[in-house]
């Protein structure tokens, strides 16, 4: 789309709009049209906030074209992958991440210092928050829609994953996350100090969402730093950390794994049978289907002093 079209007056601010390609419609949900308030009265101001998210979407497009041309297969195994610990955790990072570019883009000149836009801007917030409280509510519905399509953009149909009572309380903390995110928008326009969340589904406001993955990654780059180990122990090494994502899930935040979850994996370990990759070499497989399998074929058990590897291995990753 040329860049000098799609500039649009709401009142006194300038908004951007911008037809999505017709390839792209099922990929948005059966939206034809994205639209962003620039939040700025000034036109050459809003041709280079226009600029900036015009670049934005047209490298969103890139990657749902990618996305939409993989076999659908594949896509699926990726949701898959998905457990419901790992859905709400996804969610409470959007919303740390949003809060922190919302109070971050009240800084710039161009809203800081337009009493109108922030007014604009209080007064939206205050109508989201009414509508938002309300489940029955139609605004609710495609809220929902668009934070669930932003947040798991990465995970294609993840939701056809979980059971019919995981979906009600997925969409239920999704409506959640969107008024929780509203309301600290709010907070910020009328200058209000504010370190708890409104909803104690997403902790505090300045708390970091730290996920497993993360925590492994990170234990995995100090490890090879502080120590000289050759090719072969450090593949070994991530091999391990992989078995230890697969159960737990790698986008699981750490601070909600409790002794009930780990105990879980230490009683996993001992049902499961040794040379893991070379009985089950398809990484969907669950770990209850390995124990049944096992159980059924006679496969020889993963030996203790393996399973404690795997233990040590979660504890130094988590300390």
């Amino acid at each position: 789309m040329p860049r000098e079209l799609g500039l649009v007056r709401r009142g006194n601010v300038w908004t951007y709009r911008r037809r999505i390609p017709t390839d792209l419609v099922p990929a948005y949900g059966g939206r034809t049209e994205r639209k962003k308030s620039l939040q700025t009265q000034d036109y050459r101001a809003a041709k280079r906030f226009r600029n900036h998210i015009a670049a934005e979407w047209d490298a969103e497009f890139e990657q749902k074209r990618f996305a939409l041309s993989q076999p659908r297969s594949d896509r699926v195994k990726r949701a898959a992958m998905l457990n419901v610990r790992e859905v709400e955790t996804i969610i409470r990072r959007y919303v740390a991440t949003k809060s922190a570019e919302f109070v971050s883009e009240l800084q710039s000149p161009a809203i800081a210092g337009c009493d109108e836009v922030l007014w604009e801007m209080e007064c939206e917030c205050n109508d989201n928050v009414l509508s938002l409280r309300d489940p029955a509510d139609a605004f609710v519905g495609r809220c929902i829609h668009d934070l669930s399509h932003e947040a798991f953009s990465e995970y294609s149909d993840f939701e056809h994953t979980l059971s019919t009572t995981e979906r009600v309380h997925v969409r239920e903390l999704l409506r959640r996350a969107a008024l929780e995110l509203e309301r600290r928008k709010l907070a910020a326009l009328q200058r209000k100090p504010l370190d708890q969340s409104f909803d104690t589904a997403f902790g505090l406001m300045h708390d970091r969402v730290v996920t497993l993955k993360q925590m492994a990654d990170e234990y995995l780059t100090e490890h090879d730093k502080t120590r000289s180990v050759g090719s072969k122990r450090k593949h070994m090494l991530r091999a391990a950390a992989q078995i230890v994502l697969d159960f737990f899930g790698p986008e699981t935040e750490v601070a909600k794994l409790d002794k009930n979850q780990c105990r879980q994996f230490r009683d996993t370990l001992n049902a499961i049978p040794s040379n893991l990759r070379k009985h089950f070499p398809d990484r969907d497989v669950s770990f209850a289907e390995m124990a049944a399998t096992a159980h059924t074929r006679g496969l020889p058990m993963m030996a203790q002093i393996t399973q404690e590897k795997y233990m040590r291995l979660l504890r130094e990753i988590l300390d």
